[in-house]
C-alpha cells in the first residue's frame, strides 16, 4: 500500500494500489496476467527502484504457487482414479465365482 500508493496527487496509481481492497485487488490481476504490464508500469513511475523486483517475484512466485496447485490437483485425481481402478471388476472376480 505504501510502497506504490502512498502519494494521492496521482489518480491512476490511487486507483490500483489506493487501499488494502484496491492493492488486493490489483495484485489478483496482475497474478492473472491480464493487465500486469499496465499496472507495473503504472508502478514503476512512482516507485522505479522497488517497482521492478516486487513485480518480478510476485510475478514468479505466484505463477510458480498455481503451476504447483495445477500439478497437485492432475496427481490427486489421478491416485484417486488409479485406487477406483484397482477396485473394478477384473477377469479374476469372475473366475472366482465361477462365472467366465
Amino acid at each position: 500500500l505504501h510502497l506504490f500508493g502512498s502519494d494521492q496527487d496521482k489518480p491512476e496509481l490511487s486507483e490500483l494500489f489506493g487501499s488494502f481492497g484496491r492493492s488486493i485487488f490489483t495484485l489478483c490481476i496482475t497474478l492473472t496476467s491480464t493487465e500486469w504490464l499496465d499496472n507495473f508500469h503504472a508502478a514503476r513511475e512512482e516507485s522505479p527502484v522497488w517497482s521492478v523486483p516486487f513485480f518480478v517475484c510476485f510475478v514468479y512466485v505466484g505463477h510458480f504457487v498455481m503451476i504447483n496447485l495445477f500439478v497437485a490437483t492432475v496427481l490427486d485425481n489421478y491416485t484417486e482414479a488409479s485406487k477406483l481402478e484397482d477396485r473394478a471388476i477384473s477377469p479374476y472376480h469372475f473366475e472366482l465365482f465361477g462365472l467366465a
